[in-house]
């Protein structure tokens, strides 16, 4: 058994990279064991990259691969497991922070607005499917069987192409683009529930360096707009519940008087001062409280779709 590789070095000289393989700029990582290498589009695919003013295109596929000698089983100490992701690699935005079309090496405005109008592949990801095996000192696939550090890459690198290029990865995408429309529409509804719940007085308080997506509103989280409460009749509510309030009593009025006329129920509650009382209470009541801590539970209800949505993996393989 082979001693742990300790250096970037070492590992990227396990896969046996040469330029005619179609792989370049290999670079090592600083911090882990690892390294990342791109990979030109094939010119029969159906993404068509831009090209700059040298007819060199400039988004390209990379894959980064790292070693993870700090997740080994202890069952199985010689096998390291590999975390491989594939994705697009913008070559020119990398190292400036626009186009400038005056550049040569930028691409132009043309090939930007072809390259939009193709499908684009799909980020994939792939988790201890891959490992070296200082056993044998040779790479193994979860089946245990040798396997060369140039098949791992070309078969990362065809299921990268391949969501684009096959109607299975078609279908890949159009469930990807789904699970994106699903986050999308959360985001919508808990915008608009935080617009609706200022209507009653109240706003949701956010965590400091928290991402959204990743917390509930507690009940404490909920804050009034306006500080001020009215005082009726002992309960004391807020100012802008007793003027929502009064303003749907009136349109009640105006709807019941110049349109359908008033229910049966209501003309005995008006003509009965203690049954309008208790009637104005329990709604104002209703307004005040039941209805925002509803506002609240829906808002959580639909950051918990959102996490579910976008925790949802999309796995592709040829």
């Amino acid at each position: 058994m082979s001693v742990l590789f300790n250096s970037p070095k070492e590992f990227v000289n396990c896969f046996g990279i040469d330029k005619s393989q179609g792989y370049s700029t290999p670079t090592e990582f600083r911090d882990s064991i690892g390294f990342s290498i791109r990979r030109k589009y094939p010119e029969e695919s159906r993404y068509k990259p831009p090209f700059n003013g040298e007819d060199m295109p400039v988004i390209l596929s990379l894959i980064k691969i790292l070693y993870n000698k700090n997740k080994i089983d202890p069952a199985s100490p010689s096998l390291v497991p590999l975390t491989i992701e594939i994705m697009s690699f913008n070559e020119y935005l990398a190292e400036h922070p626009d186009y400038d079309f005056k550049d040569p090496k930028c691409p132009t405005e043309s090939s930007i607005t072809q390259s939009k109008k193709t499908p684009h592949p799909l980020d994939l990801y792939f988790y201890d499917e891959y490992f070296y095996n200082h056993q044998v000192n040779a790479f193994v696939n979860a089946a245990g069987n040798e396997l060369s550090g140039i098949d791992i890459l070309d078969y990362v690198f065809r299921c990268h192409v391949g969501t684009v290029d096959t109607w299975r990865g078609r279908f890949a995408s159009l469930k990807m683009k789904t699970k994106s429309w699903k986050t999308q529409g959360c985001d919508f509804f808990v915008d608009a529930s935080k617009k609706i719940l200022r209507l009653f007085g109240r706003t949701l308080e956010e965590k400091e360096n928290v991402g959204l997506m990743w917390f509930s509103y507690p009940p404490e989280a909920m804050k009034l707009v306006v500080t001020e409460r009215i005082d009726l009749f002992g309960y004391k509510a807020s100012k802008t519940v007793i003027l929502l309030f009064c303003s749907l009593v009136m349109v009640a009025f105006l709807l019941f008087r110049f349109s359908i006329g008033a229910p049966a129920t209501l003309k005995i509650i008006a003509h009965c001062n203690i049954l309008a009382l208790s009637a104005t209470i329990v709604t104002i009541w209703i307004l005040d409280d039941v209805v925002p801590e509803l506002m609240r539970w829906f808002v959580n209800r639909m950051l918990a779709l959102k996490r579910k949505y976008a925790l949802q993996k999309i796995i592709f393989r040829l």
